[in-house]
């Protein structure tokens, strides 16, 4: 049997080849443990921007929702104040008259009993008379309403018919009449009790009251936590009635941090036509 020798050039060779395999792995290893080492690093900075982005926008989160919550609160509140709680509606019709007047005297309609008119409403004049196409004018005579005008065969021809409401917030002056044909088989058609009517009156009522003292009597009575503050803007959809209150007087509205928001409202106006308007509110 032979034995193979070895010569000194091969035993050198197989060491250096051994040493390149060790010295590989070793640096591969180094490699993916640097790897490792980077990724957690790199997970940790994320967290840690995560967290101080969230703590930096977190109060500015807490207070739009809170004067959003705010802006909701006065939404419901002020157009609750701008309400009739009083608002009565009574139909009036009746039948051609001869001979031929411009203005009509229901009888015994001003009393207690049922399908009459306080008389509370006609002392302080808290009235407003109107068919589909026309106001008319009234005036009290005994128990007895006067209402007119009516333009020449109108009545004679026509007949009448006509609503009254009636209101705390309603005003019209009572206008001097003579001579108005006497009626006391008119018909009350209806006699309907309004609570949910948005009267203009009311929203000037209500920016008058702000004006004041730049809304704090509003905010007291509705509530409204200190350090909060408010303004709103009504406005007709034809935009010829403007109504909100005189907020340079009070301060101004700050130019940061405003929050609004804008509706659209059902009312009736100064001579009781129902019609559209927006209302914008404004918090900071």
């Amino acid at each position: 049997m032979k034995t193979k020798r070895v010569s000194q050039s091969d035993y050198a060779y197989a060491s250096r080849s051994t040493e390149k395999r060790v010295h590989s792995f070793s640096s591969k290893t180094r490699k993916r443990g640097a790897t490792q080492i980077g990724f957690v690093l790199s997970f940790v900075i994320f967290i840690m921007f995560i967290i101080f982005m969230f703590s930096a926008i977190e109060p500015f989160l807490k207070t739009q929702a809170s004067k959003q919550s705010l802006l909701d609160f006065f939404r419901f509140s002020l157009v609750e104040e701008f309400r009739v709680g009083d608002l009565t509606v009574m139909t009036i019709d009746g039948e051609p008259i001869s001979p031929d007047k411009d203005c009509v005297s229901l009888q015994n309609i001003i009393g207690s009993g049922d399908n009459q008119i306080a008389e509370s409403y006609i002392t302080n004049n808290q009235l407003k008379i109107k068919n589909n196409s026309k106001n008319f004018d009234y005036s009290r005579s005994g128990n007895s309403l006067q209402v007119g005008f009516w333009a020449p065969g109108d009545l004679q021809t026509n007949g009448f018919f006509f609503k009254i409401y009636y209101s705390e917030a309603l005003e019209q002056n009572q206008v001097s009449m003579s001579g108005c044909h006497p009626v006391s088989d008119y018909t009350v058609g209806s006699l309907v009790e309004e609570q949910t009517q948005i009267l203009e009156s009311n929203i000037y009522a209500l920016k008058d009251e702000y004006e004041l003292d730049c809304g704090e009597t509003i905010k007291t009575r509705l509530g409204v936590p200190e350090g909060n503050e408010f303004t709103f803007r009504f406005e007709s959809a034809d935009g010829t009635l403007v109504i909100e209150p005189n907020i340079e007087a009070c301060g101004g509205i700050p130019n940061t941090n405003v929050y609004a928001t804008t509706f659209p409202l059902q009312y009736l106006d100064s001579d009781a036509n129902l019609q559209i308007g927006f209302l914008t509110i404004k918090v900071w």
